[in-house]
């Protein structure tokens, strides 16, 4: 009789055991998001336009994950849903080049390679790249230095532009403002060697604005 109590308290322990690991596990799948298998976290891997990120879990989700450091938001998603790009939530106004520096870009180069070709230039000829260097020495909210960079005119074009609206909405449902406000946003598209491309976003067009003008905001992106 006594070894059958015996038995049934390991096995009563063991019970209690079990639901507690598996307690533990939903927990640390609802707190600490993308370490575990659940099935709602594999539909995650398929990403859409307006998802929040999470850079230092490397996470993206639908809805505001309070407690958490938010580092942008997705405004661009490939058809294969698995990549695209993040808007980051420090735009600036600034000035491309205050020294209008001149540099030469591969025409079906991206925004990463230009950010790194207009920095090596502007080493090279002792001139200033403010909106270029901005981007690259970019260090919010969990994103590391070296990860951004200045979007090209065709990733604004395709990319960013046509999602601005949708990008306000959700960083207004947050904040209670707009993200990216009225006005233009340099590209890392050159011109000629004192102009450089900027959206206009009152009318989802392209300008040219001297790259000294101080009144024209840069908006990091990066790329997942």
């Amino acid at each position: 009789m006594e070894k059958q109590e015996k038995k049934s308290k390991k096995e009563i322990w063991k019970e209690i055991s079990l639901d507690f690991r598996s307690l533990c596990r939903e927990l640390r799948l609802w707190w600490l998001p993308g370490r575990g298998n659940s099935e709602s976290e594999k539909k995650i891997r398929k990403k859409k336009v307006g998802m929040f990120y999470y850079a230092k879990k490397n996470f993206f989700s639908e809805k505001r994950l309070w407690g958490k450091t938010m580092s942008g938001i997705v405004a661009y998603v490939d058809e294969t849903g698995e990549h695209g790009l993040i808007v980051l939530l420090h735009p600036k106004k600034m000035q491309w080049s205050s020294d209008k520096l001149s540099v030469r870009l591969p025409r079906d180069s991206r925004g990463k390679e230009r950010t790194r070709l207009i920095l090596e230039a502007a080493a090279m000829q002792a001139k200033k790249a403010e909106a270029a260097e901005y981007c690259a020495t970019y260090a919010f909210d969990g994103i590391k230095a070296g990860e951004a960079f200045l979007p090209s005119m065709e990733e604004w074009e395709k990319a960013i532009g046509p999602n601005i609206s949708l990008l306000n909405e959700k960083w207004r449902s947050i904040k209670g403002k707009d993200l990216l406000e009225k006005g233009a946003y340099w590209s890392s598209s050159q011109f000629l060697f004192n102009l450089s491309f900027a959206l206009i976003f009152d009318d989802d067009d392209w300008d040219l604005a001297l790259k000294d003008n101080n009144d024209v905001y840069v908006c990091p992106v990066i790329a997942f």
